[in-house]
């Protein structure tokens, strides 16, 4: 792991924001997504999110985190099955997202899903600058990989 993805793993997601108490009144207002909390594999793969478009460590251990048999449900796009199409998915966004900060809010919900509550700024290639935020809910195999990945954008 880069040294940017060891510094942000080891904060609190989104603790900036909360030290004002801003970030966990937001996450609650009208969230579709819920309340999140604790740590998870997510809490792994979005401190990697921001560091593997330019730390090529950080993107083969983000792609780690994905089982051989991996299916992602993106917020645009179709779906994208299989490890392989998963590395290209990412080499693509990636390529498309040049720049990106996460915040989020992770937990191992009671039937084992993980779930997190998340919001992103971030520059694309083109040099536009965008911020979104949503909530990804993820299965994982018998050795912890993830299985499954839903992305839902607000």
């Amino acid at each position: 792991m880069s040294e940017n993805a060891r510094e942000a793993a080891g904060k609190t997601p989104g603790s900036d924001a909360e030290a004002d108490g801003r970030a966990a009144d937001a996450v609650r207002v009208d969230s579709p997504c819920g309340v999140v909390e604790g740590e998870t594999v997510l809490d792994r793969y979005f401190a990697l999110s921001d560091t593997a478009g330019e730390a090529p460590e950080d993107f083969e251990e983000l792609i780690s985190l994905f089982s051989p048999q991996a299916r992602i449900f993106p917020g645009r796009g179709g779906a994208v099955e299989g490890i392989d199409a998963v590395r290209a998915f990412y080499r693509e966004f990636f390529d498309r997202n040049v720049e990106l900060h996460h915040v989020w809010k992770a937990r191992v919900q009671p039937d084992g899903q993980h779930f997190a509550r998340w919001a992103v700024a971030g520059r694309r290639s083109s040099d536009e600058v965008f911020a979104l935020s949503g909530c990804d809910v993820a299965e994982m195999d018998d050795v912890g990989r993830i299985l499954k990945l839903r992305v839902e954008i607000d």
